[in-house]
């Protein structure tokens, strides 16, 4: 393990190790890319995170970020592993979190249940190497009631009294 991170593990989980470490490579990758020695000097190291913040550098962290669903909903996108951009994640995520408000509320009606409610929540979060900030995931709850005979009895005259009407 490289020294700059050794002093930095004693209390992190082993996937925040993990991205330690990929935010490493992926700067010193930027940094030879520019010609420079990576850790040469700490001077560099913050014009490049300048650099990087400013946009002028595409930000590695952002550009190595992939979402992908943990859900066990086999037909909602994100189930490969997918880049979005910072700028494109709300849309992305909250898009995808609908399409599981969606397939809820088809399964609910072939199960004979109706939704009560439906809910949507986004997770933020800011990136640490250029500070910008981002739909990091979502969730969502939804909650359905099976719906009496006596219901259905009501809404079917209801459609027949209508029916009738027209």
């Amino acid at each position: 393990m490289n020294g700059k991170i050794d002093g930095l593990t004693n209390d992190r989980s082993d996937r925040q190790l993990e991205m330690m470490q990929l935010w490493q490579e992926r700067m010193e990758q930027t940094q030879l890319a520019m010609g420079r020695t990576p850790g040469a000097n700490a001077t560099a190291d913050a014009e490049l995170r300048q650099k990087i913040r400013s946009g002028e550098i595409e930000c590695p962290t952002c550009a190595s970020r992939k979402y992908v669903d943990g859900s066990d909903d086999a037909g909602v996108s994100f189930k490969t592993p997918t880049h979005v951009s910072p700028g494109q994640s709300k849309q992305a995520v909250l898009s995808h979190e609908h399409e599981h408000v969606s397939r809820n509320r088809n399964k609910a009606e072939a199960d004979g249940r109706e939704v009560t409610h439906s809910s949507v929540s986004l997770h933020y979060a800011t990136c640490p190497t250029c500070g910008k900030r981002y739909v990091a995931g979502g969730l969502t709850r939804t909650t359905t009631e099976g719906v009496s005979d006596k219901a259905k009895d009501l809404q079917k005259n209801m459609f027949n009294i209508l029916d009738k009407m027209i």
